[in-house]
């Protein structure tokens, strides 16, 4: 008995002596790891505090005059040292902004040498020693004039970059965000095609080009979950009404008169008080061609609010602002009436609400979510959304002036209720539409335009 101790001990010893090590080790992994990070985030910190000081103040207009190669020699050094997968999203953003300082700072350098040899190549007289010399005046505001010119290209780059970097969730800048709209993109668009740097902007825009891509394949995977759901859901309202109709035997009469009040659309005060409905008039696009949906669902939108009355469709559609580039930002594209072919035949947003704006209170409300849309209606103001034709999935199309959905859609939203929202559809009359569907193809641009 007391060997068996023995030898129990002895084994409780030896297993001691081996596991010991092994927790050792495991705590400085850890703490190096730790260390590691900690290291990074330091270096982070002290680069962007290097390139900070590239800059007279915070707008990063212009850098300092005393600036050196060694000064951008001791920052790229420091940013060796930053490991990218030890820095949180927020760091990673920080550090691609901060990169992007620390390049333009340098772009601004070197084009400020090459300005300053310039100037000695024409004999342009030494600084110090006659300052007030009409020949130094003059090249100084010639230097200042190429270098304003310098720094607000530099500057157009650096926007269009955090713009597009906005747009991704790594530091590979090969996947986009969750929440990615089409506006999104487009405003990236427009400032990358503020730069005048053609290698750059082919860099953008390809870039821009996989966002897009990106989006209609998130798209395509929402629409086909939004199927899913549906398609769960009338089964299971199938079984319901089935249920429903196997009980219901005692009453035709009653069930006749259950059936025709669940087919009755219902009244804010009928439903549940989280509910509303303008009762928008619903205007036929037809009447005056295919392609008019965004001018009957401002007029929808304008007669609901009492505004615009004697105006009809045919007389308010010829105030209409046309784009004679074909430019949706600007006016409405193409003809109204029928279909051109590589023409996108809408009017976005900023165009339609200033148009509106001559006859009511109308106002650009893009980027709302589905929950402002409500907070909206609450307030009694019916909102022109662009959504896609039957709720379908987007199709893409680049044109020169930025990225269009060709199935785009207008209506003018006029009430929601738990689980659908009603719309006046100039192609469809008025109906209510299952929130899944509608939310699913409202946020693929959240362009939306209210009248109050």
């Amino acid at each position: 008995m007391v060997l068996r101790k023995k030898k129990l001990i002895i084994y409780l010893t030896m297993l001691i002596m081996f596991l010991f090590p092994l927790i050792g080790c495991s705590k400085q992994e850890n703490q190096s790891a730790k260390a590691e990070i900690n290291a990074s985030v330091k270096a982070l910190t002290r680069y962007t505090n290097i390139v900070k000081q590239f800059y007279t103040n915070n707008r990063q207009e212009l850098i300092v005059e005393n600036l050196s190669s060694k000064d951008f020699a001791q920052a790229k050094s420091i940013l060796k040292r930053i490991k990218v997968n030890q820095l949180n999203k927020k760091q990673r953003i920080g550090l691609i902004s901060c990169k992007q300082s620390a390049q333009i700072a340098e772009e601004m350098f070197e084009q400020q040498k090459k300005v300053e040899k310039l100037f000695n190549s024409e004999g342009l007289i030494d600084t110090t020693k006659e300052p007030s010399n009409p020949t130094y005046i003059n090249g100084k505001k010639k230097f200042n004039k190429i270098l304003r010119l310098k720094y607000n290209e530099a500057n157009n780059q650096y926007q269009a970059s955090i713009a597009v970097n906005k747009l991704f969730d790594d530091s590979t800048q090969q996947v986009v965000i969750a929440n990615i709209t089409q506006l999104s993109i487009d405003q990236a668009l427009k400032s990358v095609d503020k730069s005048e740097n053609t290698i750059f902007k082919e860099k953008m825009h390809q870039k821009l080009k996989s966002a897009t891509t990106q989006l209609a394949n998130l798209a395509e995977k929402k629409a086909n979950q939004v199927k899913t759901e549906t398609n769960k859901a009338s089964s299971s309202q199938t079984v319901t009404n089935s249920t429903s109709h196997s009980t219901d035997t005692l009453s035709d009469s009653n069930h006749d008169s259950q059936t025709n009040n669940d087919s009755q659309v219902k009244e804010p005060n009928e439903v549940a008080n989280n509910s509303i409905l303008l009762n928008v008039p619903y205007i036929n696009q037809y009447q005056v061609g295919e392609m008019a949906c965004e001018a009957s669902a401002l007029l929808e939108a304008l007669h609901g609010k009492g505004y615009a009355t004697n105006y009809s469709l045919s007389s308010f559609i010829a105030t209409m602002p046309i784009s004679k580039s074909g430019n949706p930002n600007e006016g409405f594209g193409g003809s109204y009436q029928t279909v051109v072919a590589n023409v996108f035949q809408s009017i976005y947003p900023a165009a339609l609400a200033n148009w509106g704006s001559r006859f009511g209170t109308v106002t650009n409300i893009s980027g709302t979510s589905s929950e402002g849309l409500k907070t909206q209606l609450k307030a009694g103001h019916p909102i022109i959304i662009y959504v896609t034709m039957n709720w379908s999935n987007p199709q893409y199309h680049q044109y020169w002036w930025g990225t269009g959905i060709d199935n785009s859609h207008v209506m003018t939203l006029d009430g929601f209720k738990d689980g659908a929202y009603h719309v006046a559809d100039p192609a469809g009359g008025l109906y209510w539409v299952p929130a899944s569907s509608f939310e699913y193809s409202y946020n693929l641009t959240r362009y939306a335009v209210s009248v109050g």
